[in-house]
């Protein structure tokens, strides 16, 4: 990709589609979820797993990122899977090294709705159990993001609290992309 990547990471039902959306449009720059890539390629991703393994699941979101990153050019916010920073490493020869470039990248940002674990495990099970296209149930939401908890809150990106609302993680992600340098685009006015 040529221009500014922004990477959002963090668990599902942390706000990363939602930030991403708004974050794109008020940057004017390209939006990719990974999820919505999946659908778009391969299918609803619950019908997926349903016929597939996770391994199989993971392998081929990690093939929808590179070809999407091949197609891609331009600043682009990317948001990527609830899991993709997470997967098994066995799933491609080259995943290890893109989530470990993923991971030290300036702009790439941990979304979370809180850095403490009960807080955040409450929060993202009632977010994630009021999407009606979710087959999970309060148990398997709440081990999932327990299991995951410790892996996300160990990266070494710049973290961001999404417990408040959507514009305000927007504004909070803007001001740190401008502390490392990265600047709005302007806009035809010629203004940013």
């Amino acid at each position: 990709m040529s221009g500014p990547v922004v990477h959002l990471i963090g668990p599902g039902g942390a706000g990363k589609s939602t930030a991403g959306a708004l974050l794109a449009r008020e940057l004017g720059y390209c939006l990719l979820d990974l999820d919505e890539v999946f659908r778009a390629q391969t299918g609803d991703i619950s019908a997926y797993l349903a016929s597939h393994t996770y391994l199989e699941y993971a392998s081929q979101s990690f093939g929808n990122y590179r070809r999407a990153v091949e197609r891609n050019s331009g600043p682009t916010v990317f948001v990527l899977s609830s899991g993709f920073m997470v997967y098994p490493p066995e799933i491609d020869p080259e995943y290890l090294a893109t989530r470990d470039a993923i991971e030290r990248d300036a702009l790439t940002f941990l979304l979370m709705p809180s850095f403490e674990l009960e807080s955040c495990v409450s929060i993202i099970v009632e977010r994630q159990l009021a999407r009606p296209f979710l087959p999970g149930n309060r148990d398997s939401e709440e081990r999932r993001i327990r299991e995951r908890y410790g892996c996300y809150a160990a990266l070494g990106c710049q973290r961001v609290s999404t417990e408040v609302p959507p514009e305000r993680v927007v504004s909070d992600l803007i001001a740190r992309m401008a502390a490392k340098g990265h600047r709005q685009p302007a806009d035809s006015s010629g203004r940013p």
